[in-house]
C-alpha cells in the first residue's frame, strides 16, 4: 500500500461516517475553504466544521526474518477539526454566552466514537487496525478565537492506524 491509499481511506471513512455538523473531508490541508463549506444550520445556531486529515509520522517495522516478507507501517494520524460558530444576534432562551461548545464536543465525540466503532476503518484492506492500542486516540484543542461574530476553534484528533504491506524489500 502507500500513504496515498491510507489517505483515502481516511478521507472515505470520515466522509461517510454521518458525523453531523462534518461538512467536508479533505485529504490535507486545503488552501482556500469557500464560505458555503462551513456552514451546517442547527435549530439555534449556524456552526459548522471542515477537516482535513494529516499523517504526522510512519514508520516501518519487518514481520518476518524474509527480505521480501511483509512489512507493518507505523502511522501516526491527525484529524483536524477546523470549527466555525456563527455568533447569533440574540441568544436563544436557555443558553449563554457559552453555547458554541456544545457542538463541538458532541462534534468531538462523534469523531472518537467513528474511530472506536471500525476498526479497520471499514477498508481492511488498506488498514490493519486502527486505535487498537491503550493510547491510541489523543485529542488537543486550541484556544478559541473570536473574529467579525465568528468563533473559530481548530482541534486536532491524533490517532494511530496499522497497514501491513505484502512483500516488498
Amino acid at each position: 500500500m502507500s500513504d496515498a491509499a491510507v489517505r483515502s481511506a481516511l478521507q472515505t471513512f470520515f466522509q461517510g461516517a454521518g458525523i453531523a455538523g462534518l461538512t467536508k473531508v479533505y485529504p490535507d490541508y486545503p488552501w482556500f475553504i469557500d464560505g458555503a463549506t462551513w456552514q451546517f444550520s442547527g435549530s439555534t445556531s449556524s456552526w459548522g466544521v471542515v477537516a482535513y486529515i494529516h499523517l504526522d509520522t510512519g514508520q516501518d517495522q519487518r514481520l518476518s526474518v524474509e527480505w521480501n516478507g511483509p512489512r507493518f507501517r507505523h502511522h501516526v494520524v491527525s484529524l483536524v477539526l477546523m470549527y466555525q460558530f456563527l455568533i447569533p444576534d440574540q441568544i436563544p432562551a436557555g443558553q449563554d454566552e457559552s453555547m458554541w461548545v456544545a457542538p463541538l464536543d458532541a462534534l468531538m465525540d462523534g469523531c472518537m466514537t467513528a474511530i472506536r466503532s471500525a476498526p479497520t476503518l471499514n477498508d481492511p484492506n488498506v488498514v490493519f487496525q486502527s486505535a487498537q492500542n491503550l493510547t491510541d486516540i489523543n485529542t488537543e484543542r486550541e484556544l478559541p478565537t473570536q473574529n467579525n461574530g465568528v468563533i473559530n476553534s481548530w482541534n486536532r484528533i491524533e490517532f494511530h492506524v496499522d497497514e501491513v504491506i505484502q512483500g516488498q524489500a
